[in-house]
Parts: C-alpha cells; structure tokens; sequence
C-alpha cells in the first residue's frame, strides 16, 4: 500500500478450543490483539471475540447516536468541533432497552 491508496488485510480468526463439555480451554480469550505489518507500516487493532448467541450492534455515531447532520460538509465540521454534543432523541431509551434485554 503506497500513501493514498486503499489497502485491505484478511486476518484468520481461531474458534477457541472447546473440551468434551463445551467449556472453552484456559488458553482461549475473548480479546485478540493483532499486528500487521506492510511494506513499511505497521497496523495494529484489538478483534472482541462474542458469543456464537445472542444479539450484537454494529453502528456508527454520525446522526445514529449524535446530530451530525453528515450530509452537509460545513455543518458537520461545525457540530463536530465546535458545538456541544446533541443526542439523536430516542436513542439512548433504545439503546437502553436491547442492553436489558440481553
């Protein structure tokens, strides 16, 4: 990957070993911290590992959670870096809601 370019990295993640009883081994961890190097960088990040049940939320922040208002460009800089945040209403009851429920 050269400055400027996109780059993409496959990474292979391991199912923890699982005894006879379903029970993960002691060697096996929810975290996983990985590095890659290319070329002359170096990228490195954490993978959170879940349970194969149950719900999980992938989202972003931008007019999900906070008035971004991403759409337009100076608007955006200007709830970003000068005004205080403002929650998108509703959301934290929401948000709220599916973390009770599990």
């Amino acid at each position: 990957c050269n400055a400027g370019d996109s780059c993409s990295l496959s990474l292979r993640l391991v199912q923890p070993k699982v005894d006879d009883d379903g029970n993960k081994s002691r060697n096996s961890k929810r975290r996983r911290i990985w590095k890659r190097r290319v070329e002359d960088r170096v990228f490195t990040g954490t993978t959170y590992l879940l349970p194969p049940v149950g719900l999980s939320v992938i989202s972003d922040i931008d007019d999900t959670i906070k008035l971004s208002n991403v759409l337009d460009k100076k608007e955006l800089m200007r709830n970003t870096f000068l005004e205080e945040f403002k929650c998108v209403p509703g959301m934290s009851e929401l948000y709220q809601s599916w973390n009770e429920r599990g």
